[in-house]
Order: structure tokens, then C-alpha cells, then sequence
């Protein structure tokens, strides 16, 4: 009798257990899925300061179309009981933004630049301008850029990018399809006191992702987010 008192009791207490919600990571981490139109998702753990940064970006390239979009989605990190919070496989650098530059024709950009260690293509993603219908008189082009390489020190993220097309004043300038460049941003939200930054280098024979990042433009509107892995 005792056994079965016992087998019953053990059998209940389980059942409680699995009637409960298995605990999410510390401090709030989720799960969150990056999807855009570059046919690129990325897989992230992020924390609630995070996940904000990365809703911000993608409405900014919503309200500033630059020929890239993107959709996030979020759920729970569960955790297996008693369980370390497993991080993605090597860890993600990422600069995801959107927004319109300062000065030149007022140009959107869009950017979702990844890196991710022990990949055979570890970096991913593109890196777009595109000058509206309502710039300025004689502003008008279109830069459509794959990246090859990221690199990412504190809140400032060099991303070299192999250029697919280029026309209008981007072709004009000698950033003609073929080339290379590097594109620099530090992270930022418009109209605050720590604005995103932007700058890129002259055309490029090919990148690695060295050279010593240089900023001549702000977003006046719009948000990039950069963000280096633990």
C-alpha cells in the first residue's frame, strides 16, 4: 500500500510539473527572429533593452524605404529545469537600422549586416540607399550592396559590401557595380542626444573590414542598432 501511495503521489507532483511554464532565461531574454526581404533570418537571444533597439530599426525602414524590409518576431527562451541559457552556436554580431541621412538628397538607408563565428559564410545581409521621389531637384539614384564582411567594436560596426547596382549620383561619384566599399555606423536614435552616425569609405578594389572608420553624415531620422556578442 505504501508503494502505491508513493507511485500515485510521484505521479501527481509530475504532472503538476508539467502543467507549469518552463522558465525563460535570465533578465528577461527572448527568443527574437530577424526576417527580411534580402531572403536572410537571423536567429537571436536578446534582452528587453535589446528587442526594443531592433523593433525601432525595422520601423525605420518601413517609414524610410530603401528597398529592404524586415519583420521580427519574438517567443520565450525556454530552459530545460536545473539548465545553463544556451546562447546561438560561436554568438551574432549584428547592425540592423534604417532612416534618412542629414545631407546628402536625403537619402534612405537601409542596413542588416550580421556576422556570426565558425560559419563557412560568416557574414550576411545587404546594405541600401535609395534617394526618395521628394529629394531635392537633380538628386536622384539607387546603391544596392551585398555584405562580405562585419566588424564591430563597442557601438561603431564597419561593414564591407560587394556593390550590385549603383545609378544616378552613387554611379556618378565612381561607386559603380563591381566595386567594393566599406559603409561605418555607430549606433544611435534620431533626435536624441547620441544620434546614428554613417560614413563609408571611396571605392574598393576589395574589403576586409580594417580600415579605420571615418563619419561625415547623421541620420536625422530613423535608428541603427549595433550590437557585439558576449
Amino acid at each position: 500500500m505504501r508503494r502505491v501511495s508513493f507511485t500515485l503521489f510521484a505521479t501527481v507532483a509530475l504532472l503538476m510539473m508539467s502543467a507549469l511554464p518552463l522558465p525563460v532565461a535570465a533578465v528577461g531574454e527572448v527568443q527574437a527572429s530577424l526576417s527580411c526581404s534580402d531572403g536572410t533570418t537571423t536567429d537571436l537571444v536578446v534582452d528587453s533593452e535589446t528587442l526594443t533597439g531592433l523593433q525601432d530599426a525595422v520601423e525605420a525602414m518601413t517609414l524610410y524605404p530603401a528597398g529592404l524590409g524586415c519583420t521580427l518576431s519574438t517567443a520565450p527562451l525556454p530552459i530545460p529545469l536545473g539548465a545553463g541559457v544556451a546562447k546561438a552556436a560561436g554568438g551574432t554580431d549584428f547592425v540592423v537600422g534604417g532612416g534618412q541621412r542629414a545631407i546628402f538628397c536625403n537619402t534612405n538607408i537601409a542596413i542588416n549586416g550580421h556576422r556570426q563565428s565558425g560559419l563557412t559564410t560568416p557574414a550576411w545581409g545587404v546594405v541600401n540607399q535609395t534617394i526618395p521621389e521628394d529629394a531635392p531637384a537633380g538628386c536622384v539614384g539607387i546603391m544596392r550592396t551585398s555584405v562580405v564582411c562585419v566588424a564591430i567594436a563597442s557601438d561603431i560596426a564597419i561593414v564591407g559590401a560587394y556593390i550590385n547596382t549603383s545609378t544616378g549620383l552613387f554611379s556618378d561619384a565612381g561607386y559603380t557595380s563591381g566595386t567594393y566599399l566599406d559603409w561605418y555606423f555607430r549606433e544611435g536614435r534620431a533626435n536624441t542626444t547620441n544620434p546614428p552616425l554613417y560614413g563609408n569609405s571611396a571605392p574598393l578594389a576589395a574589403t576586409t573590414c580594417t580600415s579605420a572608420p571615418t563619419f561625415n553624415d547623421t541620420l536625422e531620422h530613423g535608428r541603427i542598432l549595433v550590437k557585439e556578442h558576449a
